[in-house]
């Protein structure tokens, strides 16, 4: 319950923890140099998952998708993680490219620029 207080806090005030600022230019660099940190690109994204709030978090996952076949193609070490639930997209990246993931299970935001759509 004290979890969940202090993420309506958080949501409320817009504001992220130092780490989740830390994730998030962690997110930002991969996504802006593909060569050096895309491989960790579901990782990344994994320790964001609470913050899908935050507008440059969104900002970074719709541009990960409009790029994600380029992403991929350039970094072919990125694999699918079967282990993870199928929700958490960001661990079927592969999925996503091709087509074979669920669109009705992206959030709202990336809907209209998964690369399955175009």
């Amino acid at each position: 319950m004290e979890e969940r207080k202090q993420m309506a806090t958080a949501i409320r005030n817009n504001k992220l923890s130092e780490e989740a600022i830390t994730w998030r230019l962690a997110y930002t660099r991969a996504l802006s140099d593909p060569d050096v940190l895309a491989w960790d690109i579901p990782n990344i994204r994994e320790h964001l998952k609470d913050y899908e709030y935050d507008k440059s978090i969104r900002e970074n996952d719709i541009w990960l998708l409009e790029d994600l076949k380029e992403i991929l193609e350039v970094n072919p070490v990125i694999k699918d993680d079967d282990t993870q639930p199928i929700e958490k997209w960001w661990w079927h990246l592969h999925k996503i490219a091709n087509g074979t993931y669920p669109i009705e299970l992206l959030p709202d935001y990336l809907k209209k620029v998964s690369p399955q759509l175009k």
